[in-house]
């Protein structure tokens, strides 16, 4: 580890570290449930916002896509409107970023809606 340049103060996902290194999909799966349900967190309660709320969510993963999609499973976690316009964007690798932003971005002109999650 040392000699790799891995030190104290590096952040890398925790299947990485374990030994033997934790492989496959329910690693992976974990791994960005804890990111993805994380931040979510704390934006609705840094903004003080309920998660009914929500009326669009747009999300971007672009290399880890699992069934059901993380829209899915973020609908079904943080128990959104049952009419939430929900769009997953997966598979697109870095450029869904950008797509993204643009879904968000047309959508935000035409249903004027007071929260979205992107």
């Amino acid at each position: 580890m040392e000699k790799s340049g891995v030190g104290d103060k590096t952040c890398v996902p925790r299947a990485m570290m374990a030994v033997p290194v934790e492989k496959g999909i329910a690693a992976a799966k974990k791994e960005t449930e804890e990111v993805i349900f994380g931040a979510i967190e704390e934006v609705l309660e840094k903004s003080g916002m309920k998660s009914k709320d929500i009326r669009i969510l747009v999300v971007n993963s672009s290399v880890f896509n699992p069934v059901p999609s993380w829209s899915a499973m973020i609908v079904n976690r943080f128990k959104l409107r049952h009419d939430v316009l929900s769009y997953n964007l997966g598979g697109m690798g870095c450029s869904a970023g950008v797509i993204a932003i643009d879904v968000a971005k047309q959508l935000l002109q035409v249903c004027h809606y007071k929260y979205h999650l992107i």
